[in-house]
């Protein structure tokens, strides 16, 4: 059985394991801050905040601003 990996989140220095399978392009969650990662690299291991999970219902399309 392959070993766990060691990682440290870039949002808040937290150590923990991913899974032995993981691929680049992949995402895990920092168990710490519950911040989304991406992985970039495997070897080092690199891992980036994956902005591309966040929200964004919260901006208004200009259009809704305008006063007709």
């Amino acid at each position: 059985m392959a070993e766990s990996i060691q990682c440290k989140c870039p949002v808040c220095e937290e150590k923990f394991e991913l899974d032995p399978d993981t691929e680049i392009g992949g995402t895990t969650c920092c168990p710490g801050c519950y911040s989304d990662l991406k992985i970039t690299n495997l070897n080092p291991i690199k891992l980036e905040e994956d902005i591309s999970s966040y929200d964004n219902d919260h901006y208004e399309d200009e259009d809704e601003n305008e006063d007709y």
